[in-house]
């Protein structure tokens, strides 16, 4: 696939001045279905970059990449499970990538046997905290009257379900899985559990690995466990998932919970893939002596996309 050539374009018969019909020759191709949406490091780019390289040099430009037109450049494309993933609940074993999953900033290595509280949705808002309107918001803690300090904290995925629209904008800030992690690990928790919970109607319980491209860990371990094994946790108290996620749901108030007589113990281990892509570089040269006090006009664009499935940043339906 590297040195394959696409077909030709018509630079020829394309105008000096900015054109609608020559932008269209350049976009219908580009986001052609042959292309697959161009993400970095795949055969689409590898094409897109071949059109380009193509363009520049019926236009009369001479190579300047490291290999002809092109320089290549390794990226880390994505997270994966590593070997001697482990979860263990006072000696039973869980399954990675079935029962439960690593969040894809957790922090890796060995978490010894910690006991469990429950701590609703997580979500903990700033004292100072204001609305769209400027106007300060109802204080909203998952976390009052709980002691969480080396222990594992279980909460739930999202946000309550029934709350107004009003109050979900209020909160949403305050929701991503990240910031959840965030306020545990700012208690002194061990790690976190984050449950979908059966009221959320999840194609998937597990969190995906989905990389988030800032390559930080959250410093704290965080798991991603199916509703199954929180039933499990909770069953010391007394306690469903489907209850307790009902309740909040609810707009009822509600403390934490104290798993107790449970240790869980963990070892997460997460491997980045990495990957090639290609940028090509062209150079339009000087007709005469080149004026070394004049620096030279250097012209940049992305060719690569997000691909098909267009991942978290896409707004593709």
């Amino acid at each position: 696939m590297e040195g394959k050539k696409v077909e030709s374009p018509k630079v020829t018969s394309t105008a000096a001045d900015i054109a609608p019909a020559d932008m269209k020759q350049h976009v219908t191709y580009l986001a052609s279905d042959e292309l697959d949406g161009r993400l970095t490091g795949t055969e689409g780019e590898k094409l897109a970059t071949q059109y380009v390289a193509d363009c520049f040099q019926q236009m009369g430009l001479v190579p300047a990449g490291d290999k002809d037109w092109f320089d290549n450049f390794d990226f880390t494309a994505g997270v994966a499970l590593g070997e001697g993933n482990s979860l263990k609940l006072n000696g039973k074993d869980y399954i990675a990538d079935k029962d439960w999953r690593p969040l894809t900033f957790s922090q890796t290595g060995a978490v010894p046997a910690s006991s469990i509280v429950f701590a609703g949705y997580g979500i903990e808002t700033p004292d100072e905290a204001t609305g769209d309107d400027g106007k300060k918001i109802e204080t909203y803690s998952s976390y009052a009257h709980l002691e969480v300090k080396d222990k594992w904290v279980l909460v739930l995925r999202y946000l309550p379900e029934g709350i107004d629209s009003k109050r979900r904008n209020e909160l949403i800030r305050y929701t991503s899985l990240r910031q959840k992690a965030m306020i545990a690990r700012q208690k002194g928790a061990r790690g976190i559990l984050v449950v979908s919970g059966p009221n959320s109607k999840v194609v998937e319980q597990l969190v995906p690995m989905q990389f988030d491209a800032s390559l930080a860990t959250s410093g704290i371990p965080a798991i991603s466990i199916t509703d199954a094994v929180a039933d499990e946790l909770l069953k010391p108290a007394g306690k469903t998932i489907k209850e307790l996620q009902t309740k909040l749901d609810n707009g009822d108030l509600m403390g934490g919970i104290d798993c107790k007589g449970l240790q869980l113990a963990a070892n997460i281990v997460i491997k980045q893939e990495k990957k090639t892509g290609r940028n090509v570089l062209g150079t339009l040269p000087a007709k005469s002596e080149p004026d070394f006090h004049t620096p030279p006009l250097i012209v940049c664009a992305h060719v690569d996309h997000l691909g098909r499935n267009g991942g978290s940043n896409s707004r593709a339906k």
